[in-house]
């Protein structure tokens, strides 16, 4: 679960850069509460898919446990607790770093807002495709193939939903423009 909030915190991230600075409007509390609602729903699917490749893989296990004249073993379970392990610390450092954006963000001085925006957002903007990867290679570090698989997966996953909210940004901001250019 606490897996599932940090990448959840991810993508409403994501979806927050995805949208910024796409719209020259300078109060924009509106256009970027849909950015990070988008990125939350955007997270919550690749999510579901995640949880999938993890369902899926203890069946495989299980399958493998059945044949052997057991149930699902416990040590597969296990095994995919000590793979998430080293996600969670990778993960749980990087939500820390965003979420002190928004400490800074209730800052009554504007030019403070800025800076935070500016020498942590920016940063881990460029960053964040770097920390997906070095946790998922922390936590294929002495995994099995099959689970080495799945941690493969659920970082292509997480890597996938930035470029993903961009096109979908994209796409809505050449509508707005057609919206404009043919009301002028």
């Amino acid at each position: 679960m606490l897996l599932l909030g940090l990448s959840l915190t991810d993508a409403i991230f994501a979806g927050y850069r995805a949208g910024a600075g796409r719209n020259p409007r300078i109060h924009k509390l509106d256009y970027t509460i849909v950015t990070c609602w988008a990125g939350l729903f955007a997270g919550l699917g690749t999510a579901l898919v995640a949880a999938l490749g993890a369902l899926a893989y203890l069946w495989a296990a299980s399958a493998e446990a059945v044949s052997d004249g057991g149930h699902i073993s416990a040590s597969a379970i296990a095994q995919l607790d000590a793979a998430a392990q080293p996600l969670v610390h990778a993960y749980a450092l990087f939500a820390t770093v965003l979420l002190s954006v928004v400490v800074f963000w209730t800052y009554p001085r504007r030019r403070t807002r800025e800076l935070a925006v500016v020498l942590i957002l920016g940063p881990c903007t460029l960053l964040r495709p770097y920390w997906i990867v070095g946790g998922a290679l922390w936590a294929l570090a002495g995994v099995e193939r099959p689970l080495a698989a799945l941690i493969a997966f659920v970082a292509a996953l997480q890597l996938g939903l930035e470029p993903l909210l961009n096109v979908w940004q994209s796409r809505g901001q050449r509508r707005r423009m057609r919206e404009l250019l043919s009301d002028a």
